[in-house]
């Protein structure tokens, strides 16, 4: 695992506003972060602008899911870091998980596990 990669993406999340209903944003950075990595996506429409999405290795049907949201509450702050903790909105409970999600997913389909 790779803590310094997995903190600055979490940095990178944060620093995108994602205050409810304001995601879009978000969530087009992440998709295209996915299909970075190899994965296709499905945007699956929530409502308005709003939509999930699912993402999967190239021909092959989903059999894990990693799950979160990334939508935050008012007031947005940060990204903020000292030399043990990252600071800001969504840090602890959406961004955090989703960067360990991203790098699990990295050393997965590297064999590093």
């Amino acid at each position: 695992m790779n803590f310094e990669r997995m903190g600055q993406f979490t940095n990178r999340l944060i620093a995108i506003d994602s205050v409810t209903p304001r995601e879009a944003e978000k969530m087009k950075f992440i998709e295209q972060e996915l299909q970075t990595r190899g994965l296709t996506t499905r945007r699956l429409s929530v409502c308005g602008e709003r939509f999930n999405l699912l993402a999967s290795l190239p021909g092959a049907s989903p059999r894990l899911l990693f799950n979160t949201h990334v939508d935050t509450v008012a007031p947005r702050y940060g990204p903020h870091e000292d030399e043990r903790r990252i600071y800001g909105r969504g840090a602890c409970d959406t961004h955090g998980i989703l960067a360990a999600f991203m790098e699990a997913f990295d050393v997965l389909v590297s064999g590093g596990l």
